[in-house]
């Protein structure tokens, strides 16, 4: 398989598994992929009046260090940006506290087995 292509499949690999980790944890699913104008949230949760906009970051090794590690600033900005967009057009979310958050992702590409670390409140 080619470098991108690998990384796309390996990042949608966890991005299931985070879903599936999150509504093991109570967590209502309302979208993923929210993409707009250059940014994207890859999964916006509900947990009781709580509204979580998750980053997924997943890896199967170290060599490009901790998978939290790679939401930068510019990053953090860009989901900013989306969650205000989303908000403005669901405003029946807009009430409740919010949480930007991440869910770091460490595949062993041999065995399928993943270690999640769920992030709370990044930046």
């Amino acid at each position: 398989m080619e470098g991108k292509q690998k990384t796309r499949t390996l990042g949608a690999y966890g991005e299931s598994l985070a879903a599936e980790f999150l509504l093991r944890h109570g967590f209502q699913i309302l979208t993923r992929n929210f993409r707009v104008r250059g940014a994207e949230l890859d999964i916006i949760a509900r947990k009781e009046n709580a509204l979580y906009f998750v980053e997924v970051k997943t890896r199967s090794g170290n060599s490009y260090g901790a998978p939290e590690s790679a939401i930068h600033y510019y990053k953090q900005r860009h989901m900013q940006f989306a969650a205000q967009i989303f908000l403005a057009k669901n405003a029946q979310y807009a009430d409740g506290e919010m949480h930007f958050s991440s869910l770091a992702v460490e595949v062993d590409v041999h065995t399928r087995r993943a270690r999640m670390r769920f992030f709370r409140d990044i930046g």
